[in-house]
């Protein structure tokens, strides 16, 4: 499942930041709730991605370097249909697509390598 966000338009998985007293798995199902109104659980890793071209720079000229990891979750029985959703602040649209659709979409470019992986089901987690 892949969301359009409201503030640059690009497709991209659902995510983002850990809040603090949260582990990463609540981080993940927390993350996808806000964004999709999907209730989902962990199934596996699928990767960690740490490349130093991900760079995050605040107003102050600090300077970070992004760990994500991304998760293959499962949705919860009972959640609503995922071709219904309605938009929010964060995203005016999502949906399913297959690899083939996710290449003709206008994407945040580090969530394609995350994609990919994912449809590879590889057994291990991808260290990126």
């Amino acid at each position: 499942m892949l969301t359009r966000r409201t503030d640059n338009h690009l497709w991209c998985l659902p995510g983002g930041g850990m809040d603090s007293g949260e582990n990463i798995a609540e981080t993940c199902v927390r993350e996808v709730f806000e964004e999709t109104g999907l209730p989902v659980s962990i199934v596996r890793l699928v990767g960690v991605y740490s490349s130093p071209d991900w760079l995050i720079e605040y107003a102050d000229g600090h300077r970070v370097q992004a760990v994500s990891l991304c998760f293959e979750v499962a949705l919860e029985d009972g959640g609503p249909d995922p071709q219904m959703l309605a938009p929010n602040s964060e995203v005016d649209q999502s949906g399913y697509f297959t690899l083939q659709e996710v290449d003709a979409l206008e994407m945040m470019e580090n969530h394609h390598q995350r994609i990919v992986d994912a449809f590879a089901e590889q057994s291990h987690a991808f260290i990126r």
